[in-house]
């Protein structure tokens, strides 16, 4: 889980199995001062941390239907778009670069191991 700072609040992102980045709903909600019923159920996952404690996260899709139900908050709407969603695609891009680069090594390995 990244966190990042946004005016002294947190917006947390986990990123999925398919290297896709998910917001805690509550980090949203809090700085929008919005409650977090706005955003449809469909848009809503359930995400484990642990054995005891669960969060609900949202995709990208979601942070956008959050930004376009609230009034205000134009300063936190400029960052996410601006700067917060640019650095999570960069952070991704290269995690998924690095996962490629891995798979690439493995195989020239499995080669050099079995030929």
């Amino acid at each position: 889980m990244l966190t990042y700072n946004f005016n002294s609040n947190k917006v947390r992102v986990i990123f999925g199995d398919d290297d896709e980045p998910y917001f805690v709903v509550e980090d949203i909600c809090d700085i929008l001062k919005i409650p977090d019923g706005r955003l449809s159920d469909e848009d809503k996952i359930t995400h484990k941390l642990n054995d005891e404690q669960e969060i609900i996260v949202t995709s990208e899709f979601g942070v956008y239907e959050l930004i376009m139900n609230s009034v205000g908050e134009k300063e936190f709407k400029r960052w996410m778009l601006r700067e917060l969603l640019p650095a999570i695609r960069k952070t991704a891009q290269i995690k998924s670069f690095r996962s490629q680069e891995l798979i690439h090594v493995l195989a020239v390995q499995k080669e050099i191991i079995f030929n």
